[in-house]
């Protein structure tokens, strides 16, 4: 795994992630809710990486669909309008859902 440099949001520390951490965090519509985040080093906030249930992947695996698609047909300009349409409608229905998950299972 390629070591990344991270600054916190909360304080002025940059650190290498080195382990991202999986909680079960609750239950979404009979499916569990995981928690994918890693800690600041400094101050111990967590940045979340992904919250993965069934209910978000969907929309999460459409997008990057998409975005694949764009790459193949980047030189089909009306293609690739229609593509980036669709993204953007996947993209807010996958925050709409990670909004509806968080307020459900309490993670800030």
């Amino acid at each position: 795994m390629a070591f990344k440099f991270v600054e916190c949001e909360r304080c002025p520390t940059t650190f290498k992630v080195k382990k991202i951490k999986k909680d079960m965090v609750g239950v979404y519509k009979g499916d569990p809710v995981y928690h994918r985040y890693y800690e600041c080093v400094r101050c111990g906030y967590k940045h979340t990486v992904k919250i993965d249930t069934p209910a978000v992947n969907v929309w999460t695996d459409r997008m990057f669909m998409l975005r694949w698609y764009m790459q193949i047909y980047r030189k089909d300009e009306k293609k690739c309008e229609e593509l980036a349409r669709e993204y953007e409608m996947a993209k807010r229905e996958a925050e709409k859902i990670i909004d509806e998950v968080k307020r459900v299972v309490g993670i800030r």
